[in-house]
């Protein structure tokens, strides 16, 4: 799963998207634990995890990642 994701962030420092303080191999890693666990949150308690409730964490963690 993290092969198809590797080169965004591969490609992104040089695009001054993201900064290079994370390899690629471990954003890809990051970004796929990130959204799995995201996703067994929002089986286990739908309620709580509406669209919105999703997408506000899904932010703050891509936020993160930009480059300052």
């Amino acid at each position: 799963m993290r092969s198809p994701l590797r080169p965004h962030p591969e490609a992104a420092p040089e695009l001054g998207e993201l900064s290079a303080h994370v390899g690629p191999e471990q954003l890809a890693g990051a970004a796929v634990a990130f959204t799995h666990g995201l996703v067994v949150q929002t089986l286990l308690d739908p309620g709580r995890f509406s669209e919105d409730a999703q997408v506000a964490p899904l932010d703050g963690f891509l936020a993160s990642l930009v480059a300052s």
